[in-house]
């Protein structure tokens, strides 16, 4: 099949959505012909990852990430045309899917919409990070998390770090004794939230490898996961990569501590 240059104008509107504007879009695939595809930075985003599939599907850059510079000067004029073109609305983040919890009176909810299964998952494909939080615990959700998360820490040597609300001192003796084999691997950790006075861990939320994740309102309970109405979002790479920003700040100002603070319990 012989490609024209209209094959490239899709491939151009996404590296203007990727960049922001037609000009830097022009200027990025200069960098592309230059150097190739390590112009495009670290791959750690959909949006990223997308524009440099699409790359070498069209043979802009080869499976080595050099670039075909003929293809490339192609895909250089498409560019330079739209940039006399209106910008059309920047293209946002895909959307994450939708997920539930509700009490069984109401009916089952489809596996692919189900909040405990999506914080299963999410926990499941890790390979070297995992960042868990919740305002409030129960053993039973321990316990439910545990079944994912051991096999996680124990067999795939995954990086744990849960962030905990202290709630009393019986809950936390029982959370770090479940979690007591964990930590002796030294891929585990308790942070217990230590801010100022009347302030709360209020966020729940589980994030894996920086780059998926959950985000919703149910605490990481075994009521959370099958009795309230809880509503969640799968994060998109983009959206989890900032989740666990945010947390490196918050620990780096000392938010978080090894050790629970019992006057500041809810």
């Amino acid at each position: 099949t012989v490609m024209s240059m209209r094959d490239l104008v899709p491939l151009a509107r996404r590296l203007i959505d990727l960049t922001g504007d037609t000009e830097k879009a022009l200027a990025l695939v200069g960098e592309l012909m230059r150097n190739g595809a390590v112009a495009l930075g670290p791959i750690d985003d959909d949006l990223t990852r997308l524009v440099r599939d699409e790359l070498r599907t069209l043979d802009v850059i080869d499976v080595q990430g050099e670039a075909n510079s003929p293809i490339a000067a192609e895909l250089m004029i498409v560019c330079d045309i739209l940039t006399q073109v209106p910008e059309r609305p920047r293209m946002g983040p895909p959307a994450g899917r939708m997920v539930y919890t509700a009490p069984q009176q109401s009916g089952p909810i489809p596996s692919e919409r189900r909040l405990d299964l999506l914080v299963a998952d999410v926990i499941r494909m890790a390979t070297h990070e995992i960042l868990i939080g919740s305002g409030f615990w129960n053993e039973a959700g321990v316990d439910s998390l545990l079944d994912v998360l051991r096999p996680a820490i124990v067999t795939r040597g995954v990086g744990t770090t849960v962030f905990a609300q202290y709630t009393n001192n019986r809950f936390a003796e029982r959370l770090r004794s479940s979690t007591a084999d964990l930590e002796a691997t030294g891929q585990f950790g308790i942070e217990w939230y230590g801010g100022p006075a009347n302030s709360l861990m209020h966020a729940k939320f589980v994030v894996a490898d920086r780059n998926r994740g959950y985000l919703g309102t149910a605490n990481l309970t075994s009521l959370g996961f099958s009795h309230h109405i809880e509503v969640g979002v799968e994060l998109t790479g983009s959206q989890a990569k900032d989740l666990a920003a945010f947390l490196d700040e918050l620990r780096k100002k000392g938010l978080f501590r090894d050790d629970p603070d019992e006057s500041h319990q809810i």
